[in-house]
């Protein structure tokens, strides 16, 4: 009998830590459905980018890069599986065809999607680095940018999309009082910057953002303010907000509410929040900077030293994070993803024997708890 439960204790064992190294140790071999290898999904690596359709790659980055270039006004899912397909025309029908709020912004966003993917550094993708943490993963999203771009780009051609005729809708959109329509107005032409401010008062949380990061060191006290309302939405927002919580930018340093405010916005996705709850020194976290704070000239400072982060709970956000990377989370950003592997990779190997089981459990608990909740955010679920 008692040799039986022997044999069955050793069984659980087992299957429990089959199941560490499978969900959450190796985040990175999973699919964006989480059943079969992320890398079947892919055609062999000694096949030529171009010996397959887009289809027949993972969607996840796709999803997720597509989704951060509409900011705030995501695209619906009929329309995100038509971009994702390169159908650029169906997609620019229907926006400029509609009255509905956002949508006018949205165009625009559209035809800038066609510029910016058309870049050279776009097209071509800077070689990938020896030391990044997971090679296999990162060349299967570069074959992809590569293919999906090519793809987009004759699209664009085809689309004719008109850049006057977008700029009207955008004016008689914001005279409608549509926030995103300001926001992105303000964005593009320099003689409609007073139109940032309108869209802040107005409740956009990307124009709230983007105006608090103008003021942060020359009023420091109306940038707070200004995040104030947009960490409600904006896991930038909230990044930065914890952030300068951390440094003291608004003034004395405020270390839990920082970290309560770092850990809702790593929660979301955020690969900036993530970097500073998963320890990177002030060097490396500019590696993780995505959108508006990637030309920000921030002050970082490290948690581990503002409040102390124990290094179980730095592997824990840093295995978080490449749960994320693994899904695709970040986009085309190879450096990101790249960043968030190496991190991870960095403290698996740095952890004591003694700190493992707790530093697993911790990093299991969160991906189970707020993967998915990420994911969604992001457009890579």
């Amino acid at each position: 009998m008692k040799r039986g439960r022997v044999i069955c204790l050793i069984l659980v064992l087992c299957l429990g830590a089959g199941y560490w190294h499978w969900h959450v140790a190796v985040p990175i071999a999973t699919s964006n459905n989480g059943d079969a290898p992320f890398a079947t999904a892919l055609h062999d690596s000694n096949e030529p980018a171009d010996a397959a359709p887009v289809s027949t790659y993972p969607l996840g980055a796709l999803r997720a890069e597509l989704r951060a270039r509409f900011h705030d006004t995501p695209l619906n899912s009929a329309l995100t599986d038509a971009l994702t397909a390169a159908d650029v025309s169906s997609v620019a029908n229907v926006l400029a065809t509609s009255s509905e709020r956002g949508d006018a912004a949205r165009l625009s966003d559209l035809y800038r999607v066609c510029e910016t993917f058309g870049a050279p550094e776009t097209r071509a993708p800077p070689p990938l680095s020896a030391d990044t943490g997971n090679m296999a993963l990162l060349s299967k999203i570069h074959a992809l940018s590569s293919v999906y771009i090519e793809h987009l780009q004759t699209s664009c051609g085809s689309a004719h999309l008109d850049r006057s005729a977008i700029h009207q809708h955008l004016l008689l959109s914001a005279a409608q009082g549509d926030t995103a329509s300001l926001d992105r107005l303000s964005e593009i032409e320099p003689q409609h910057a007073g139109k940032l401010e309108s869209a802040a008062l107005l409740g956009s949380a990307r124009a709230q953002l983007r105006l608090a990061l103008k003021l942060l060191t020359s009023q420091p006290a109306t940038a707070r303010s200004w995040l104030e309302s947009a960490i409600k939405t904006n896991s930038t927002a909230q990044a930065l907000y914890g952030s300068c919580l951390l440094t003291g930018c608004f003034g004395t340093p405020d270390p839990p509410e920082a970290r309560r405010a770092l850990e809702a916005a790593a929660t979301d996705g955020n690969s900036y929040a993530l970097a500073l709850l998963s320890g990177e020194s002030p060097d490396t976290v500019n590696d993780w900077l995505q959108e508006e704070l990637i030309n920000a000239n921030l002050v970082i400072a490290n948690p581990v030293d503002g409040f102390g982060l124990s290094i179980q709970e730095q592997y824990a956000w840093a295995a978080f994070a490449a749960h994320l990377a693994n899904r695709g989370c970040f986009g085309f950003d190879l450096k990101t993803a790249g960043a968030a592997l190496n991190a991870y990779t960095r403290l698996e190997r740095t952890l004591r024997a003694g700190d493992m089981a707790p530093a697993h459990a911790a990093a299991g608990k969160l991906i189970h708890a707020s993967g998915g909740h990420a994911a969604l955010l992001r457009g890579c679920d």
